[in-house]
């Protein structure tokens, strides 16, 4: 981080709070994964961990469309098997693969979530973000 955009933060955070960030306990700044952000914290662990949060946030707000998408598709191929009786056994494969790979979403999603609590619990209350 460059001494000219350090110099904004702390300024930023002087206006916010009325004291510097080395004397209310936040000695390491840098800068939010948009660019849009100050984040202000204790020690670089803290500040990874919570970076890492940020990102798995921004990654489940973004894939949160596939699993309703495995439902649906499910429900088609479940409603094909009545439409479509000579279909039958090749509609319940296709039922069966998503179902499997509805499985498959859920566990990387429970994996993700555990990985999301563990930074989420290092950096809790001690990372201050401020946007500019």
């Amino acid at each position: 981080m460059d001494e000219k955009l350090k110099k904004q933060a702390i300024d930023l955070f002087v206006v916010h709070y009325g004291v510097t960030p080395y004397d209310k306990g936040f000695p390491v700044i840098d800068v939010g994964a948009e660019q849009n952000t100050f984040l202000f914290g204790v020690d670089e662990n803290v500040l990874c961990a919570y970076k890492k949060a940020d990102a798995l946030n921004a990654f489940a707000r973004k894939t949160l469309w596939l699993s309703p998408l495995f439902v649906l598709l499910m429900y088609a191929a479940g409603g094909g098997i009545c439409v479509f009786p000579q279909y039958k056994w090749q509609l319940f494969a296709v039922l069966c693969v998503f179902f499997c790979t509805l499985l498959g979403w859920g566990g990387v999603l429970f994996y993700l979530r555990r990985k999301f609590l563990v930074a989420r619990r290092i950096a809790q209350d001690k990372v201050i973000e401020i946007g500019y």
